[in-house]
């Protein structure tokens, strides 16, 4: 049925009245943008068709133009944005698209469901003068949405929306005509003002929910429900996975860079999501089956599902081709048994990608992928470990007794794929690692000068002494030297250059830089720096695990090695 609405004269030409106070100057704005997106009445079946809901409840939320200059805009806009999160809520694939684009552009501000105002803030080229006006009524009209998306589910206004017409027509609108809209196969690249707000958000929820948490890791070993649902509303559990299934699709330097900010934390929060962001996912998106990446993907990308990479055994480190775990082709199954040895998020993963051997010999065609999901008979966890560091990064064995999964768990169905697609994620996540360990650098760094600016002795800062003051500089200059490393080779890799070399050099160097940082840190606090009771105790046993696990420095000076001397011979 139609709204009366719909009949109603176009708005007077002309520019929106003016008004004298902040609230009212913010909505003058906003009705300018809308006035400069081409928006016409005649357009609300338009939006009706792409987000699949019945014409009566767009009209039920969206007034007409006239009425958005009587300044209710925000309240107007507010609504059309709840017919998402109301599609949202209902879980369908073509939402989990909307879903991400509301990930990707509302969920930095910190709104659970987004509002006109929180697009306005980023994206109206809003003078600043007025954002903080406009944060404070982002907040006063968050309550009036949740009003409205119940109303939309309590009426049932919503049904189920088409795939093929959601996308492109959705996007346009939300954009408001002055963005193109984005592919959904597209990888995202961020634009500049796009990525500084992620990495504002990303590093104030570091400041303000991680960091007054981490003592209390220590203490218990686990990440509190709260802090992991935060995770994943950030979207940080899917940052390297394609838009398609639900994640934020960075390219190399965007992600990164959103590495050396979770840095400035406890490391074991980053190490929840590591495996969905590496190579949990990663070798899904290189070699599963279309089957396997709609089964795994969007439940990676959200954190319903943990990701654990199950590599290392107790006679296979560096020698990864030793392996011994074997995988018997039975019929429809294949029969797993052997022993992994620290397996990270092993206690609490729901997907462990396991690679286990399907052929003869020391080669790499004889190892092949399985994706296993926890729970099934004949896989059985061990006692999580006790580490030096890094508490709440949980590990422990896994160990496969006649284990019996299907066929289809083979990842891309071919067996001796396994072991090559490892190593072509290898490079990506020797720069996650790396970017890892400049963040952490750089907060030890920081704590070392607050530390050192506060602390007194000889009636002065110890700051003022030159070789407190050496330090600090030997540290800093390491950093930026590392930042400036990964930065290039993220970029490389990005133009589809090989960066083996690059990765190898950057994690050889940025991990045993961190581990010089923590030492200095640990030697500007002196006595202090022993003590529980001071953060750079804890980083000094949290980083020495860098030097280790995503190939030890030996191994890389290896890989360097090797990928020098062949540069050289060709």
């Amino acid at each position: 049925m139609d709204h009366p609405h719909n009949s109603s004269p176009r708005p007077r030409a002309g520019r929106p009245p003016s008004f004298p106070d902040a609230r009212d100057r913010i909505l003058t704005e906003a009705a300018q943008l809308f006035a400069r997106s081409g928006y016409e009445n005649s357009a609300v079946a338009d939006v009706a068709a792409s987000l699949g809901v019945s014409k009566a409840a767009i009209y039920h939320y969206f007034p007409t133009k006239q009425d958005i200059y009587d300044a209710i805009i925000i309240d107007v806009l507010s609504g059309l944005m709840a017919t998402v999160a109301a599609e949202v809520a209902r879980e369908s694939a073509p939402a989990r698209r909307l879903r991400r684009f509301m990930l990707a552009h509302a969920r930095y501000f910190e709104v659970r469901h987004a509002s006109f105002v929180t697009m306005l803030i980023g994206y109206s080229g809003m003078s600043p003068t007025y954002r903080d006006d406009a944060a404070r009524l982002r907040d006063q009209y968050e309550h009036r949405l949740r009003e409205l998306i119940a109303d939309g589910i309590s009426q049932g206004a919503f049904r189920d929306i088409d795939p093929a017409a959601t996308w492109r027509p959705a996007i346009s609108i939300f954009y408001w005509a002055a963005w193109p809209p984005i592919p959904p196969e597209a990888t995202m690249a961020l634009d500049a003002e796009t990525l500084s707000l992620l990495l504002e958000a990303v590093r104030r929820f570091v400041a303000e929910q991680l960091v007054p948490a981490e003592q209390a890791l220590a203490e218990s070993g686990s990440i509190p429900d709260t802090i992991v649902q935060g995770m994943r509303e950030l979207g940080l559990f899917g940052l390297s996975i394609d838009p398609d299934h639900g994640g934020l699709g960075l390219n190399m330097e965007e992600e990164v860079q959103v590495a050396m900010a979770l840095g400035h934390t406890s490391p074991a929060f980053r190490s929840l999501a590591g495996t969905n962001i590496g190579i949990g996912s990663q070798a899904i998106v290189l070699a599963g089956t279309d089957a396997q990446r709609e089964k795994y993907l969007p439940r990676l990308a959200t954190g319903e599902l943990i990701g654990s990479f199950a590599l290392t055994e107790p006679e296979a480190g560096s020698d990864a081709m030793s392996l011994r775990t074997s995988a018997r082709r039975e019929g429809d199954h294949y029969v797993l048994n052997g022993t992994k040895r620290f397996i990270t998020n092993a206690p609490v993963a729901g997907l462990f990608t396991v690679m286990a051997r399907t052929g003869d010999g020391h080669k790499a065609d004889a190892i092949s992928c399985f994706l296993v999901e926890a729970g099934v008979p004949g896989l059985v966890l061990g006692k999580p470990d006790k580490k030096m560091g890094q508490a709440g990064s949980l590990t422990c064995d896994v160990v496969f007794d006649n284990c019996r999964v299907p066929a289809d768990a083979l990842l891309g169905g071919q067996e001796g794929i396994g072991f090559r697609t490892a190593m072509r994620v290898l490079d990506k996540g020797r720069l996650h690692i790396s970017a890892l360990c400049v963040g952490i650098a750089e907060r030890l760094l920081a704590d070392a000068v607050r530390y050192a600016s506060d602390r007194k002795q000889f009636g002065k800062p110890i700051a003022e002494f030159q070789l407190i003051q050496a330090m600090i500089a030997d540290s800093q200059t390491e950093i930026y030297a590392a930042r400036c490393m990964i930065m290039d080779a993220a970029r490389k890799r990005d133009r589809g250059e090989n960066t083996t070399m690059e990765a190898a050099c950057c994690k050889l160097f940025a991990s045993e830089m961190v581990g010089r940082v923590a030492d200095r840190a640990v030697q500007i606090h002196g006595g202090a720096g022993y003590i529980s009771e001071y953060a750079v105790e804890r980083f000094y046993r949290d980083v020495r695990l860098f030097r280790i696990y995503e190939g030890t420095s030996q191994i890389q000076q290896l890989v360097i090695a090797r990928e020098t001397m062949k540069a050289h011979s060709a």
